[in-house]
């Protein structure tokens, strides 16, 4: 005892005052650990996520984001007045039983029902601004010389605008599409240009389909083909093993029949009778191999018109792939493309209005309630024209950008070059790859509406609402929480810019 280490008498005594527990058949409730690599690495993934979802749930990161034109962190903050907005969002949903209570008829598909299914949860979320645009006479050329909220006379001229004018303005939107429909009444719609009803779309989809269905059907026949050919292939073996076995008996033969020729030459000088034997026996072995040889030759005849068929099916199958990876990575290249960023700024957000306008006077498929006024006075859509596009400003190293932008502001004398870590670039190239799901969450269609209208943004708020899910972290309803890192922050520093100043 005086020889064993004390730091291991010590884990000796501790062990034998207080032993384990186990029970008989039953597990000792210990940590458990997840049985492979890919397990551990979701369970560390799952935890990351959701430290993440719940570091974001702070007001001040509501809506966050930095921008690359002005090197500035822009935000959208969430406050009493819109958690309380969205509270009566809510409420409103379960008391009328369905999402589309803007619209005169209820469509079954937006029922209340299947938000508390599996899998149908949504974020929903509000946007608090103030109306301060009440000429319904604005022009295009009016637009791109000011500043939007603006006011303008028929002259052409403009002025600022009051602020005893403005009227507070609601807007909702929901998260990506709301169980298969991307434009509701009454709610902000989607940002790109080509959905899955546009005619575009629709034609390469056909196009796409038809392609996976060729593919389908070649390779079902294919399948069929391959399972005939191995059919056939095992009846031809059957038949080569049965030729072979018949060679080899009769090699059998010929070899105990040598042997017998040998002892009757020693007791036989005969030796012509002898050779004539051997000449026999050794035709009759090449002739057993022509006849193995022959039927190998017949089966590949036989067998050769099917192997090409299906070689030239499966040469068929992968052009179709091709064709279909080919047409589909050119059709999310033009999704991505025709989505639309405006912001705060002249022009919407260094966009070029190149097309006319539509004028609404409702809210019929537009967004948004107002407290003070059910329908708004004026929305301009410019789809296709509009703000810039998801490629241009999409900040790849979004985090590491806003950090260096808020350490700037707080120490505006520190060297950033001094810093390695936030040494980053703010004009790098266009991102290597766009995150699916950019711009559909609730923060970029409420803000590109806020923009579009002519509004000034106040608070913004999103929250949970049907059955919670783990796949995207934790989300429970009625818990706020702000946008996300990987699709929305990335944007949201390029779609807030102006929007600080017009809040003064």
């Amino acid at each position: 005892a005086r020889a064993m280490p004390r730091v291991l008498a010590r884990r000796v005594l501790a062990h034998l005052r207080s032993p384990p527990v186990r029970v008989r058949g039953r597990r000792p409730t210990g940590r458990v650990f997840a049985a492979g690599a890919a397990e551990r690495r979701t369970a560390r993934e799952s935890r990351r996520r959701s430290a993440v979802i719940l570091e974001d749930k702070d007001p001040a990161h509501a809506a966050i984001g930095f921008c690359r034109m002005c090197s500035v962190t822009h935000r959208l903050e969430r406050d009493a007045s819109a958690e309380r907005e969205a509270r009566k969002l809510m409420d409103t949903i379960r008391h009328t039983g369905r999402l589309d209570f803007d619209s005169p008829t209820a469509d079954p598909r937006f029922a209340l029902d299947k938000m508390y299914q599996p899998g149908g949860g949504k974020m929903l979320g509000v946007l608090i601004a103030t109306r301060v645009c009440h000429d319904k006479n604005l022009t295009v050329s009016d637009l791109t010389q000011v500043k939007a909220p603006c006011t303008s006379t028929p002259g052409g001229q403009t002025k600022e605008p009051v602020e005893n004018e403005s009227e507070i303005v609601i807007l909702k939107a929901f998260s990506g599409q709301l169980y298969g429909e991307w434009r509701v009444p009454g709610w902000a719609p989607p940002l790109c240009g080509l959905t899955h009803d546009s005619g575009r779309y629709v034609e390469t989809r056909k196009v796409i389909e038809a392609k996976t269905c060729e593919a389908r059907g070649l390779k079902t026949t294919a399948s069929s083909m391959e399972t005939a050919l191995h059919l056939e292939k095992q009846k031809w073996d059957l038949e080569i093993q049965k030729v072979s076995n018949e060679v080899k008996q009769a090699r059998t033969s010929r070899r105990e029949e040598r042997r017998d020729a040998a002892v009757s030459r020693r007791d036989d000088d005969d030796g012509e009778k002898n050779g004539s034997d051997e000449h026999r026996l050794a035709e009759e072995s090449r002739a057993g191999k022509r006849r193995v040889a022959r039927v190998r030759e017949e089966k590949a005849t036989a067998m050769g018109p099917s192997v090409t068929a299906l070689e030239t099916a499966k040469q068929g199958v992968q052009k179709l792939r091709e064709e279909h990876r080919n047409l589909s990575a050119a059709l999310l290249a033009e999704i991505f493309e025709s989505y639309r960023l405006p912001n705060f700024r002249q022009d919407f957000g260094f966009g070029v209005l190149k097309g006319s306008f539509e004028s609404e006077s409702s809210d019929a498929d537009g967004a948004g309630v107002s407290s003070t006024s059910e329908t708004r006075t004026h929305h301009l859509r410019f789809p296709y024209e509009a703000g810039a596009s998801l490629s241009e400003y999409f900040v790849e190293n979004e985090p590491v950008l806003a950090q260096a932008s808020e350490e700037k502001a707080k120490n505006p004398w520190k060297n950033p070059a001094s810093d390695t870590n936030t040494n980053v670039s703010t004009n790098s190239t266009k991102p290597t790859a766009l995150p699916c799901g950019c711009g559909d969450c609730c923060a970029p269609k409420l803000l590109a509406e806020c923009a579009l209208r002519g509004l000034k943004p106040l608070a913004i708020a999103e929250t949970w609402m049907g059955s919670p899910t783990r796949k995207q972290g934790d989300r429970n309803e009625g818990e706020f929480y702000g946008a996300c890192r990987g699709r929305c922050r990335p944007i949201l520093g390029h779609m807030l810019c102006g929007a600080d100043e017009l809040r003064g």
